[in-house]
């Protein structure tokens, strides 16, 4: 299952407009549509999606992008560095522990909303307990 096909599960399953999972992941709407119909409409190739798409939409969808990654089919191509510019922080956040992808997810979350890391921190804290 490529990219754009796990996209349009989750969307349909959570019944989530095109627009609102776009504003969710930060990436143009027009580019979710690519993604989910894996074709460029100009020129027709398959879209390949890079690392920072893996990691916006892992965050949309509220999973660790490795375990998004492990869902995709093998033959799902991904380029790491699409601006051809030295970079290493996409190739870092693939290869986060648990606990560092965690704490990434409340970072963005944390960006996301406007909210202090350790509020965040806190409210999950609070629900963990909450669970015992």
């Amino acid at each position: 299952m490529y990219l754009g096909e796990l996209i349009r599960e989750y969307r349909k399953k959570h019944r989530m407009s095109l627009q609102a999972f776009s504003d969710r992941a930060n990436l143009s709407k027009g580019y979710i549509n690519q993604l989910e119909n894996n074709r460029n409409p100009k020129t027709g190739d398959p879209i390949v999606p890079s690392a920072e798409t893996f990691i916006k939409v892992a965050t949309a969808m509220g999973i660790p992008v490795n375990d998004l990654y492990g869902l995709v089919d093998e033959n799902q191509p991904i380029v790491l560095n699409p601006s051809g510019t030295q970079s290493s922080k996409n190739v870092d956040v693939l290869l986060m522990t648990d606990d560092e992808l965690v704490e990434y997810h409340i970072s963005a979350l944390a960006g996301l909303l406007d909210l202090d890391c350790e509020d965040i921190r806190r409210a999950i804290d609070f629900v963990v307990e909450m669970k015992k």
